[in-house]
């Protein structure tokens, strides 16, 4: 029985590099009856093989859905309506026994995809018991370099440095907007610790890349920015995107700390931050900042979050800004984190880029619509990106729903 997303090459696309999307039961004679209730399948598509000629009568697939109400929206046009709804069905595909990038390829709880498809289910759904409960479990994550695992729960030694510093964003937005203080008072000792991995390697007062074989640098599906393909001593240096990352924690863990009563001083930690963070990564003739230490490779993401943690004041932003709006020729950010650089455009002009935001959603989203998405992709390439693995349906693209729910009346 094989199962996917795909039909494109004339069949359900079974085997996808080293992964084989496909099960095998074995039946005798006469008349059988099978039903497996621990097997999870992501798909749109069976296909299935026999060894002899069979009789199906019957074959499908019983959904488990997390139970959710929908609080309904309409925009008075039926393309933003579209939009929507299928973002909000986007979030319902990918939760299940905790968030899921996507239910198809890796049903894993990553702490980047999550905060995306926490923020949106506030609006959405206005639940929170599911993401507090999301939460609570990559607390209990235990590494002996005490960073997060890659997804929750994991067997694998693999990492992503920068993924812990997401973290702090979405505790903080959970706090916000459940006004639930128990998950934070809980989980505060984790917290501390994963922050206190990144505040002893500063040095000089920036963080330097993790190195380690098991530490993936990755911030983003964009050139320069996957942690693969670069040279030995960049790997080794320092990266701009890393260090507004921790930025942007340390004032998490600022408010998460005001919001408690206990005195800190993380903001005045990111604050120096910001100074050396500027000091070090931003070119002033060219009016950005570099993606890492030692050389000029520049992207809308990097920029975006020098903005949003406050390295960038002023007229710096306001120049970086109208870079980002503009088709310039610096590296495009990609859906999973198209959301920082409308964050950063709001921050700094918010009446001005209202409009730009809305229309780069329609753009982008009408697309995949038009090609007959009943979920969002993970990336604008669809099926065709990660050797043909791309998905179908990933949580982290549901973003619309967020922006249509603050942005239009």
């Amino acid at each position: 029985v094989c199962y996917g997303e795909h039909i494109i090459d004339g069949g359900v696309r079974r085997i996808i590099g080293t992964r084989d999307f496909s099960f095998e039961i074995i039946v005798g004679g006469g008349e059988t009856a099978y039903t497996n209730y621990f097997r999870r399948l992501g798909l749109r598509y069976l296909e299935i093989f026999a060894q002899d000629d069979i009789e199906i009568e019957y074959v499908g697939v019983l959904p488990c859905c997390y139970p959710l109400k929908k609080i309904e929206r309409s925009f008075g046009d039926p393309l933003l309506n579209r939009i929507y709804d299928v973002s909000v069905r986007t979030l319902e595909l990918c939760m299940h026994d905790h968030y899921e990038d996507c239910p198809w390829r890796e049903q894993a709880l990553y702490a980047m995809d999550s905060r995306n498809q926490m923020l949106c289910g506030y609006y959405a759904f206005g639940e929170y018991a599911f993401p507090r409960a999301n939460l609570y479990l990559m607390s209990k994550d235990d590494r002996e370099d005490g960073l997060l695992s890659i997804c929750t729960p994991s067997g694998n030694d693999l990492t992503i440095p920068s993924f812990s510093l997401h973290y702090f964003i979405e505790v903080y937005e959970y706090t916000k907007y459940s006004g639930d203080l128990t998950l934070v008072r809980e989980i505060m000792p984790k917290l501390r610790s994963v922050l206190n991995v990144f505040l002893n390697k500063m040095e000089n007062g920036l963080i330097r890349n993790f190195t380690q074989k098991c530490h993936w640098n990755f911030y983003d599906w964009s050139d320069d920015l996957t942690g693969r393909g670069l040279k030995a001593e960049s790997k080794k240096g320092f990266d701009c995107a890393l260090n507004c990352l921790l930025s942007m924690a340390l004032t998490c863990m600022s408010d998460i700390c005001e919001m408690l009563g206990v005195d800190s001083d993380y903001s005045d930690k990111a604050k120096l931050l910001n100074s050396r963070i500027f000091e070090e990564f931003y070119n002033s003739s060219d009016r950005m900042f570099v993606n890492r230490l030692g050389e000029k490779n520049y992207s809308e993401l990097v920029n975006s979050w020098a903005v949003l943690c406050g390295a960038a004041k002023g007229k710096v932003a306001e120049d970086i800004c109208e870079i980002l709006a503009a088709d310039s020729n610096i590296t495009k950010i990609t859906l999973s984190m198209a959301c920082f650089k409308y964050d950063a455009l709001l921050m700094t002009d918010r009446e001005k880029y209202i409009d730009y935001i809305l229309n780069d959603i329609r753009i982008k989203y009408k697309i995949m619509l038009d090609a007959g998405a009943t979920s969002f992709w993970e990336t604008e390439n669809g099926d065709r990106d990660f050797s043909n693995a791309g998905s179908l349906c990933h949580g982290w693209s549901a973003m619309p729903v967020y922006y249509y729910s603050t942005l239009l009346k």
